[in-house]
């Protein structure tokens, strides 16, 4: 699995480190989690730094299609880590605006300390029971 990710109810914190390839199965799992853990309202840190895509079009678009039916829910602040050349990309940058369009605060890093820093000031919604 190219996704590795820890969700912490205490703290009310997911961490995600993408390595390698990702497939529309790895991203699949990481949703199934998120959403079975009630964990959709937590704190987000993903690390795409040494992630790659490895989906195609069609399969790009279902996934953001999956993640904008949820946008009715309230999220936690998400903080995406990325390299300087997936900053760059424009196939990301319109992966980034769907993330964007979820009513939460969102910001992209360049490193993980000040992608934690800010996580840390931005706390997680209440949850709505």
């Amino acid at each position: 699995m190219a996704m590795h990710y820890l969700i912490d109810s205490k703290r009310q914190w997911v961490s995600l480190t993408a390595e390698g390839g990702v497939t529309r199965a790895d991203v699949d799992a990481y949703l199934e989690a998120v959403l079975g853990a009630g964990a959709l309202e937590y704190r987000k840190l993903f690390d795409w730094r040494a992630g790659t895509p490895e989906m195609d079009f069609p399969e790009v678009m279902s996934v953001l299609a999956l993640v904008r039916s949820h946008h009715d829910r309230p999220h936690g602040p998400l903080a995406v880590v990325l390299s300087e050349q997936q900053r760059q990309s424009e196939k990301l940058a319109r992966v980034l605006g769907i993330l964007l369009s979820a009513p939460r605060p969102m910001r992209v890093f360049s490193g993980p300390r000040a992608a934690k820093r800010w996580l840390e000031s931005n706390p997680a919604p209440m949850p709505r029971h």
